[in-house]
């Protein structure tokens, strides 16, 4: 036999479901193409990121500052960031 589950409970999960729902809508939409077929790869330590938020969180965190950024369906090189 089921569990009785109260009503209060589902229209909270319900609700949550659609919060999330909506959140995933909005970042797909500010998702370029273009920025699906990056990747940046940090020369310093050799860890790569698919974001540029992760990337710039990245040389917040390290102070790395030798990234380099890659067009993942040729492999070619696209920019090189060197900061001071």
């Amino acid at each position: 036999m089921l569990p009785k589950i109260n009503q209060n409970k589902i229209i909270l999960f319900v609700f949550i479901l659609l919060i999330l729902y909506v959140w995933i809508l909005s970042v797909s939409q500010k998702m370029n193409d273009r920025d699906l077929n990056i990747i940046w790869v940090c020369t310093q330590c050799k860890q790569s990121f698919l974001f540029n938020s992760d990337m710039q969180d990245h040389k917040t965190c390290t102070g790395h500052s030798r990234i380099h950024k890659f067009d993942l369906l040729s492999g070619r090189m696209i920019d090189s960031i060197e900061m001071n």
